[in-house]
């Protein structure tokens, strides 16, 4: 910013606080540098109010903190308040495609109620060829496929390479409201189980860091699997003993299935120390996760299943699957319940080594 004030605006007077990092003018107005990066930048900006907001490289902001900035455009100044954005465009499954192409929330997937505020340019290093060296463009011609989209033609690129998962690909069934929708949908649930992917915490007293995947998958009596609800979370193991065993009554479930790779026996001992009388069946795994999702994911492509509603977390890690490898950088928890508990419904096992009943 000061090398723009000293080639555009020489004759107006600046100052700068470089205590507090601000430009002001002379009519008072203020040009506030603050960072979203980090919890304690992020809350810095909580006692600031703006007119105008602009994230810079936002591909790297969150949402929950983007939507912590909205908040402070709330200055009574007279002019009308407005937030920009600039990024490299990052991959589909990002918040800002969401947003700004698909007019959808990020969290619910519902249709944003004002979408005409949302609009977008396209600016790229050939409209700027003239400012730029010759061996700038042909470096970014010979990057590869994937990057000459991002970084020359300004592209959004594809969640995953051969992605399982596709934008598009997760078909719903709309959310019951009234209590007679969700007996009418209960009635037609014809088998429901309740997977488990526990972590490797073995401590009633111990949170684990990764969640522990719980997810709920139904069968409707036209043959489709539905995906009822997603409780992945944070638990110790009787924490999350005990939810698998809510959701096994919520939902009138037939078992409980508990992946065993991490836990072992604790994992059915867990669930039976809640309650003795459910009904559990242990899973061990060999097979890569990204081949236990391909037929799931051949399910999903001929409409097979549905989700009931929206699951955010859920969703965007199916969106990290491609046919070679899962891309994210977390264990896929809700992912792994969830094709766990579709395979089971559809008994996708590929021989009986990888399955026990307990």
């Amino acid at each position: 910013m000061p090398k723009v004030l000293e080639l555009w605006f020489p004759n107006i007077k600046v100052g700068l606080n470089k205590s507090d990092w601000f430009h002001e003018f002379s009519n008072g107005s203020r040009i506030v540098y603050g960072g979203l990066d980090d919890k304690e930048r992020a809350e810095k900006i909580l006692g600031q109010e703006h007119s105008t907001m602009y994230l810079n490289e936002c591909s790297q902001i969150s949402f929950g903190s983007r939507n912590k900035a909205v908040t402070r455009l709330a200055q009574s100044s007279g002019l009308k308040l407005k937030m920009l954005y600039d990024c490299n465009p990052p991959p589909k499954s990002h918040w800002l495609y969401k947003v700004f192409v698909l007019h959808k929330d990020p969290l619910t997937g519902e249709d944003l109620p004002d979408p005409q505020n949302y609009v977008t340019t396209l600016l790229n290093p050939k409209d700027n060829a003239a400012n730029l060296p010759k061996e700038t463009i042909e470096f970014l011609e010979n990057m590869t496929v994937r990057d000459r989209k991002r970084f020359l033609d300004g592209e959004w690129a594809e969640a995953v390479a051969n992605a399982l998962w596709p934008e598009g690909s997760i078909k719903r069934i709309k959310k019951p409201v009234s209590e007679l929708e969700w007996k009418q949908l209960e009635h037609r649930l014809k088998r429901v189980v309740v997977s488990c992917d526990p972590s490797g915490c073995d401590s009633d007293e111990e949170v684990s860091n990764d969640k522990i995947g719980i997810v709920v998958c139904g069968l409707l009596d036209d043959g489709t699997g539905i995906v009822l609800q997603d409780e992945t979370g944070y638990y110790t193991p009787a924490n999350w003993g005990k939810a698998c065993v809510n959701l096994y009554y919520r939902w009138g479930a037939d078992v409980i299935l508990g992946e065993t790779n991490f836990g072992g026996p604790l994992v059915v001992s867990n669930i039976k120390a809640v309650d003795k009388n459910v009904n559990v069946k242990k899973i061990t795994v060999s097979r890569g996760k990204h081949i236990r999702a391909e037929p799931v994911a051949g399910l999903y492509e001929e409409e097979k299943i549905k989700h009931l509603g929206y699951f955010p977390e859920l969703e965007a890690e199916l969106a990290l699957f491609s046919t070679a490898v899962y891309k994210g950088t977390k264990s896929p928890n809700s992912a792994d319940a969830c094709v766990t508990g579709i395979s089971e419904l559809f008994n996708l096992y590929a021989d009986e080594k990888d399955i026990g009943v307990w």
